[in-house]
């Protein structure tokens, strides 16, 4: 398994299930896709913020890109997202995945819709055959998880970039509740993010966007209008490598939203 770029052994996490947002369409390289770990406040497995640069087989990445390419009826009103939920009977803490002790685990993949008039989300196992379908997850690189609630709001959107230089996604940090947590695929001038820099979870500042949640909790307008981003819009920003410190400006334009939570991420118990 390839290591981020500041590898460091990072103690134990809380043991659990876990859930990843499934991102990517296979254009980073073969079979090549990345997992978003969903994060909540008040639940200490989940209370990070992590991503997996991961494998597919070849039979499974076909019937996703199948389903990325021929997508379900989607009812007026939701967004159709797609996650990886792990098995129920194989609980493991992040720190594993990062550290090296487990390069891989099967999970299943499934359909989430998200209704944007109340920010529910209906998440549903696709099927192969009549049958929920198993995935194998091999893991070529684990970023360190980001500890979530530690910090202040910022005074401009603060991110987390990871993907690779052709397929590049844009999640929103965490740093204290209420939040919103957030992954939008985003566009650039190519050749300008190595994917050393992608692996290792880099901070971005965009300027010119807020950071904090527009509404009251719970949010009183659709939560599918809650996102500071316009699709197709650009935006400059700043991008800091955590191997050093080192920063550059990207300038980039907002594309598809491929999760949104402000729901279950903020709830007390």
């Amino acid at each position: 398994m390839n290591t981020p770029e500041s590898r460091q052994t990072m103690p134990p996490t809380p043991t659990g299930t876990h859930r990843f947002t499934l991102h990517g369409h296979g254009r980073s390289g073969s079979r090549t896709f990345f997992a978003y770990h969903v994060s909540l406040f008040n639940a200490p497995p989940h209370a990070y913020q992590m991503v997996l640069r991961i494998q597919l087989s070849d039979y499974v990445q076909n019937i996703y890109l199948n389903e990325l390419n021929n997508p379900p009826c989607i009812p007026w009103g939701f967004r159709l997202y797609h996650s990886l939920n792990t098995e129920p009977t194989a609980e493991f803490p992040l720190s594993d995945l990062f550290n090296g002790y487990r390069t891989s685990f099967v999970a299943y993949i499934e359909r989430v819709f998200y209704d944007t008039t109340n920010g529910n989300r209906d998440f549903q196992k696709m099927y192969d055959e009549g049958r929920p379908l198993p995935v194998q997850v091999n893991i070529l690189s684990a970023s360190y998880p980001h500890p979530i609630g530690t910090d202040r709001y910022s005074s401009e959107f603060s991110g987390l970039l990871f993907g690779s230089d052709e397929e590049t996604f844009l999640a929103h940090r965490l740093p204290e509740a209420p939040d919103w947590d957030e992954v939008r695929a985003i566009t650039h001038t190519p050749n300008q993010l190595l994917q050393g820099t992608l692996d290792d979870f880099p901070q971005i500042t965009v300027h010119g966007v807020r950071d904090y949640m527009q509404d009251a909790y719970p949010p009183t307008s659709r939560y599918e209008e809650q996102s500071p981003f316009i699709e197709d819009h650009p935006y400059d920003s700043t991008v800091t490598r955590r191997r050093d410190g080192h920063k550059f400006q990207l300038s980039f334009s907002a594309c598809e939203q491929q999760w949104w939570n402000s729901t279950t991420l903020n709830d007390k118990n």
